[in-house]
This record gives C-alpha cells, sequence and structure tokens, in this order.
C-alpha cells in the first residue's frame, strides 16, 4: 500500500471512528461547543462578528453539528430534523474600533485555548491507554489549532521537524516547502524585467484582420501581445507574461512530463486583448467559421469573454490591471492545460493571484447565486482582492454544506456560480502546493459523467481519494496545524487594532460627512492586518518618502511580495500625528482623496504605530448601484495651493511627465481630479477637462487616466487628474468643466474655486 493511500484509509478510518462517536466523546464534545459559544457571544457582544461567526462554524463543525445556540446565531432554524437557513437573515459585519475590548476578547480567547487543549489532552491520554490509537490522534491534532507548539501533541502525531520550530506530518512538511519556494519565486518575479519589442505594423494576425479590428503589437522572449490597447500597456502585459511563465516553470519543476513545459508545442503563444465587449464580440462573429458548431460559437459569446480562434486567445479587458492579469492567466492555462471550466479558471485564479494578489479576469462569464447579498457580502463577491477570496474560501471550508471535489470535473460554464469559483480557485491551489500529479489526475476526470465514478477512478489513479483532498483542503484554509498557518502567513487580525484606530476613524468620517456629505465608512480588524503588516515594514527599515511608502523593497527585511502588492495602493503617512495636518497634505494628492468622497468606499482598514499610519481603502470597495461623480476642488471652496512639487507625488507622475516631455518640470499644477468611486471603463468615456482663468483664457495641462496606476499618490480606482502646466498663477479665479459620457448621456460637471 502507498503512502498517499496509506494515508487516505488512516483518515478514513479515523472519520469513520469520529462517526461513530461513544458517549462520552459526544457529551466532551457538546461539553466544548458549550465554551466556544460563549466566547464567541462574547466576541459578538464586544464587536467583532468575524471572530464569532469563525467560532460558531468551527463548533458546528468540529464539535456539535446540533448546537442549537450556534445554530441560531448564525441564522438557521430547525425544520424537522434539519437545521436551515432563516430568509433575509444578515449576521452582524462590522467591527467595533475598540482596542482594549480587543485586547480583553485576546485574553479571553488564551485562557479558553488553554482549556480546549487541557481536555482534548485528556481525551487524548485515555484513548492511548485504551489502544484507540485513531482517536488519541484526533484530538492531539484537536489541540495544534490551539496550541501550535505542544509538545505532548507532536509527539503523539509523530510530526517531523520543518523549520526553526514548526513541525508538520510529511505531506505538510511537503507543502510548506513548496509554498516558500513559490513565494520566494512570486517576490523575485514581482520586480523582474523582460525584454519587450514593438513588432512593426506590417505584423498583422489573419483572425484580427478578418475582424477589421485596430491593433497594434508586441513581443517578448515566448510570446507575442496584440490589442486595441497602447504600447505601454502591451509591453507591462508582456513583462507579467514572462514573470508568470517563471512561476508556472517553478511551480512545475520536477513534474515536467504532466504539463506543457516547451511553449513550441502550446496551441497557442499568442494573445489578444480589447477594451470592449463588443470588440470581442465583432472578432467572434467574424470568425464564425473557426468553431465546430454552431452551438459552440453561440455558447462562446453568451458564456464567455474569452477563448482561443485558431492560434490566438482573444479576450475582453476592460483596463490595464485586466490585460496583465489576463497575460498571467493565458501562460498558466496554456501550460498546466487542465481541463474542463472549474480547472481550468481556477488554476488560472491560483497563479494571478500569487503574482498581482488581484483577479480582475474572468474568462467565464460570473455567476451569482440566488439570494440578495448585504453590501459587506457584495464587497467580498465583487473584490478582486485574493485576501477577500480567501475568506471565502475559509467560510466555504467550515460550512459541511460546502462543495465537494468531486463535483469540480463537472461543472460547465453555464453553470459557475461564485461559489464554484472560490473552489475551484482554493482547491487548485492547494493540489500545486501539495502535489501537482493530482491536478493532472483530477482534470482527466472530465470524461466521467457522474461522482461515483469520479471517486472511484481518481483513487485508483492517484491513490488518494477526492474524500481525503477535501478534508486535507479544510485544515489548509481553516488553518488546523501550525504549517498550514505558517504557508497562508496567517495572523489573528485582533492582534491589528491599534490604541489609535477610534480617533483616526472618527476624523476620517467627520471630513466625509462635514465637508463632502458622504456616509460614514466602518472600520475593519481584517482589512488591517495588511496595514500593520506594511506599517511594521516601514518601522523596521525607517523608509519615508512617495517613493518608499508605496512598495516594499523585495531585498530589505519584512517584505514580502503581498505587501508589495498591497503597498501600491494603501494610504500612508508617515508623519501621522495630528489629522488635520495629515488630511490637508493627503488632499495635495489626487489618488488620496477618495477616502474622503467615495459613496462605494464602505470599509476601511486602518493600523497606527508610533508615527507611521497605513490605511487600507481598496477592500472594502463596492460596485456603484447608480452614478458617483466626485470633483477636487468641488464648487465654491476657499484657497487651494497653487502648485505641487513632481518629488512629493512620485514616480509615477515623474513617468507620464516625461512620456509627455514634461520630464523636467519640478513642480506642476495644483492636481484636479474627477473621482468616479470604483475600476470603470474610463478609456471609453471620451472625458476632456477644461480649465478657464478668470473667465478669459484656457490653462494648458495633462489630462492622466488614473485608474490602473500603481502609486496611490496620483492613482486609484475610478480616477481621472488634469494637471494644469504651468502651474495657474496664485489669486486666480478658476473654473474646471468636466465633459463625459456616461452609458447613453453626455455628463457635464463644473466648479469655481481660486487659488
Amino acid at each position: 500500500m502507498n503512502r498517499f493511500l496509506s494515508a487516505s484509509v488512516a483518515v478514513l478510518l479515523i472519520s469513520a471512528a469520529v462517526a461513530a462517536q461513544t458517549d462520552d466523546e459526544k457529551s466532551f464534545r457538546a461539553a466544548q461547543a458549550k465554551k466556544l459559544v460563549a466566547f464567541a457571544n462574547k466576541a459578538l457582544k464586544k464587536g467583532f462578528p468575524h471572530k464569532a461567526k469563525l467560532t460558531y462554524l468551527m463548533v458546528l463543525s468540529e464539535y456539535d453539528p446540533d448546537s442549537a445556540d450556534a445554530n441560531k446565531a448564525l441564522g438557521n432554524r430547525k425544520v424537522g430534523t434539519v437545521w436551515q437557513p432563516v430568509p433575509g437573515f444578515q449576521f452582524p459585519k462590522v467591527d467595533k474600533p475598540d482596542p482594549s475590548a480587543a485586547k480583553s476578547l485576546m485574553n479571553d480567547y488564551i485562557k479558553l485555548s488553554s482549556d480546549l487543549v487541557y481536555a482534548h489532552k485528556e481525551m487524548a491520554r485515555k484513548y492511548a491507554t485504551a489502544g484507540r490509537t485513531d482517536m488519541a490522534q484526533y484530538h492531539y491534532k484537536s489541540i495544534l489549532r490551539f496550541t501550535p507548539d505542544d509538545e505532548d501533541a507532536k509527539k503523539g502525531l509523530e510530526l517531523v521537524g520543518i523549520k526553526d520550530g514548526l513541525s508538520g506530518t510529511s505531506v505538510e512538511q511537503k507543502l510548506f516547502q513548496r509554498g516558500v519556494k513559490l513565494a520566494d519565486v512570486a517576490k523575485k518575479q514581482g520586480v523582474a524585467d523582460h525584454k519587450v519589442t514593438r513588432l512593426p505594423d506590417t505584423d498583422k494576425h489573419p483572425v484580427l484582420e478578418r475582424a477589421k479590428v485596430d491593433y497594434i503589437s508586441v513581443k517578448t522572449e515566448h510570446f507575442v501581445l496584440r490589442g486595441d490597447y497602447d504600447e505601454e500597456t502591451l509591453r507591462d502585459a508582456g513583462v507579467w507574461a514572462e514573470r508568470a511563465y517563471e512561476l508556472v516553470k517553478a511551480a512545475f519543476e520536477g513534474y515536467e512530463n504532466l504539463f506543457l513545459g516547451d511553449t513550441s508545442k502550446w496551441s497557442s503563444t499568442q494573445y489578444a486583448f480589447f477594451k470592449s465587449k463588443d470588440t470581442y464580440d465583432q472578432i467572434l462573429n467574424a470568425n464564425r467559421d473557426s468553431f465546430r458548431t454552431k452551438e459552440d460559437f453561440e455558447f462562446t459569446k453568451e458564456y464567455t469573454s474569452g477563448c482561443q480562434i485558431g492560434n490566438l486567445g482573444v479576450s475582453a479587458a476592460p483596463s490595464k490591471k485586466g490585460v496583465c492579469d489576463g497575460a498571467v492567466r493565458s501562460v498558466a492555462r496554456s501550460y498546466s492545460v487542465l481541463g474542463g471550466a472549474a480547472l481550468s479558471e481556477g488554476i488560472g485564479h491560483t497563479f494571478v493571484g500569487m503574482l498581482l494578489r488581484n483577479n480582475r479576469r474572468f474568462l467565464v462569464d460570473r455567476k451569482q447565486q440566488i439570494g440578495t447579498q448585504t453590501e459587506e457580502e457584495e464587497i467580498a463577491k465583487f473584490s478582486p482582492d485574493m485576501d477577500m477570496w480567501n475568506e471565502l474560501a475559509v467560510e466555504q471550508a467550515w460550512k459541511k454544506a460546502n462543495l465537494p471535489a468531486v463535483r469540480l470535473p463537472l461543472i460547465t460554464a453555464d453553470k459557475f456560480d461564485d461559489q464554484m469559483r472560490i473552489k475551484s480557485w482554493s482547491f487548485c491551489h492547494y493540489l500545486l502546493l501539495r502535489d501537482p500529479t493530482l491536478l493532472r489526475h483530477l482534470s482527466q476526470m472530465t470524461k466521467f459523467k457522474n461522482v461515483i465514478d469520479i471517486e472511484k477512478n481518481f483513487t485508483t489513479e492517484a491513490g488518494v481519494s477526492l474524500a481525503q483532498l477535501d478534508k486535507e483542503w479544510k485544515d489548509f484554509f481553516t488553518g488546523a496545524t501550525p504549517v498550514m498557518r505558517a504557508i497562508n502567513d496567517r495572523k489573528d487580525p485582533m492582534l491589528s487594532v491599534s490604541s489609535s484606530v477610534k480617533k483616526w476613524l472618527n476624523a476620517i468620517n467627520h471630513v466625509r460627512e462635514k465637508t463632502y456629505r458622504a456616509a460614514p465608512v466602518n472600520w475593519s480588524a481584517r482589512f488591517s492586518s495588511r496595514c500593520k503588516h506594511h506599517a511594521d515594514y516601514l518601522l523596521q527599515n525607517n523608509l519615508q518618502g512617495p517613493d518608499q511608502e508605496q512598495r516594499q523593497d523585495p531585498q530589505l527585511p519584512g517584505s514580502t511580495h503581498e505587501g508589495n502588492m498591497f503597498a501600491q495602493m494603501a494610504m500612508v503617512s508617515t508623519r501621522a500625528r495630528d489629522p488635520k495636518k495629515v488630511f490637508a497634505e493627503w488632499m495635495c494628492y489626487p489618488g488620496y482623496r477618495d477616502l474622503f468622497m467615495v459613496a462605494t468606499l464602505k470599509t476601511i482598514g486602518i493600523y497606527q504605530e508610533k508615527d507611521v499610519l497605513v490605511l487600507n481603502v481598496v477592500q472594502g470597495l463596492v460596485t456603484p448601484r447608480a452614478q458617483q461623480f466626485h470633483l477636487y476642488p468641488k464648487h465654491g471652496m476657499g484657497r487651494v495651493p497653487a502648485s505641487v512639487k513632481v518629488a512629493d507625488l512620485g514616480p509615477e507622475l515623474k513617468a507620464f511627465l516625461t512620456k509627455h516631455g514634461k520630464g523636467d518640470l519640478e513642480e506642476v499644477g495644483f492636481p484636479l481630479s474627477l473621482h468616479f468611486g470604483n475600476t470603470t471603463k474610463l478609456h471609453d468615456m471620451g472625458i476632456k477637462c477644461r480649465v478657464r482663468v478668470n473667465d478669459r483664457e484656457d490653462a494648458p495641462g495633462l489630462l492622466h487616466i488614473a485608474d490602473d496606476g500603481t502609486h496611490r499618490r496620483t492613482a486609484s480606482p475610478g480616477l481621472v487628474v488634469f494637471y494644469p502646466i504651468p502651474p495657474i498663477r496664485k489669486g486666480a479665479k478658476v473654473t474646471v468643466v468636466w465633459n463625459f459620457k456616461y452609458g447613453d448621456r453626455l455628463e457635464s460637471l463644473n466648479a469655481t474655486y481660486s487659488h
């Protein structure tokens, strides 16, 4: 019996034993469930609902699925013998910015963990004495969820040393080693440069020529990228395609015979990206004869925004970030060649998440699950941020009714909803770390038509059941062991509640409500975790200035690839003492102004340590439910500065000015901004800005579509900026008129102010 099959049998035996619990075991679990429910109730009362929710879910999953208190708290009611969701129930979502309550709750959790460890240890010893090694190991493993370095549990589970006191099973050892390796490659490739050249306009592709669309082309070492985006965007996408190739190659190193590393054998190394879905449809219509059947063509047009026609991958990408996402995704899918909609999308999301930390493209169109959604759930469903996706995977893993992996090979594009997307991504991510061979085996299961045949044949071929892998997937995302938590670098969000959080939240909301009549934003401990990490990095390395604050240097201690991607869109102050002074400075940065005015920002993260303040203002964005336009300066404002220093706004503005022949400027006029509140198709809106000075002359300047930038001082989702060049003289009366197309309407907004 091989080691994978042996592990599978062992777990199945434990599962069977757990299913047939003795009265003592049931009593034990019920007693622990009461302790956990009491803590969850306290967490809810103290204002930390997310902590409470995960605890209730743990109770139902691990201790007492029939717990009335936990079920009712989560909005379930008993119908006969089954607990069912109460229609319209909404679990509380908003954290309370109360550091003393957080500290008290953390102390309570430490005591609770100690009690649970003692109780599990007593049960483990009783079972070991009785010769029930299976149940003894179950309880020892439960200990590690609460106390990761317990020596008795390590000994009882026969764990092996991995690194710096970290211990785990042989499977976990491999998971950790592969996780560390890929994180290191992603960190290095995240800043690696790759050569990209512009192809002559005579270099055409027949698929696009048949559609009579305009496009340009660039070439990298392995790929050709085409599309109607500007050359800079396609060059960036080409760099990300090569970065993705290096990461995927590292992920499948040692498994080359199962995947397709030789690009000369790929069905396509050419990818075309277009701004509009209409253009994508135009290309499909012009190449209708390339599809095998009429049904294939109609299915592709209705359910996808990306496909392959001949040797060209074609897709609609509504933004620059979407193009880069598409380049990474295309490489990952071509290299891995996994079959089925769920696995193909899942592996694409996996590598995009590793490199870009956001998923902005869905080649298989998004399908929402039936039912209403709260604004907070909408944040999670629509946010491209991988931290939010990870949270959804954690909650799905805790639930007994989660989508079983055995169903993944059966999912088709027309039935691919949000729950399926999260499971396909998270399961592919887990298998990639555990053993890429399992991805190939699962891909081959698409030839079967029912779950019985899939489970049977997969177990035979892989030597491990999908039921066992589902259990491991659950343990991985819920942090069941120290190794799992180390791989995911998961810290308790309660550690991110800084002593000054309430001061800063109140100050922000005061400005939002009093000055801009915007609804107050909520605060989240979860959203603050990334803030704490970046603040710690800045303090550790004593860094200041626009170039240093909006990134993490991979050569410096404390930096991570995820931290670098977060830092780009974070809001940062390294002189954070007086909110009024900080906010006055931030209003000179067009990318920072969103915080005070946009209605689509519902929840933020805040963390301050010493003079360093970091805000997370991206995770809590929601999709606009109605048009949202905001101007700055707004009409009737008092005086604003006449100019700002280019160095204060950062390197991205310097590069923009250089591109337009103004790279020698040390100052520009005070930035005038138009805010849409979230990512939208700004390039298609014909946005124009006219600036009149003293009602007589037009001020020259440069218009910057700043939605796709990577430096928060000058970029943010849904932002357009006009930089007057040269600066408008002091004392002048300024009238700004913005014109743009929004949907089927022409909009015109104006404001008058003075310098």
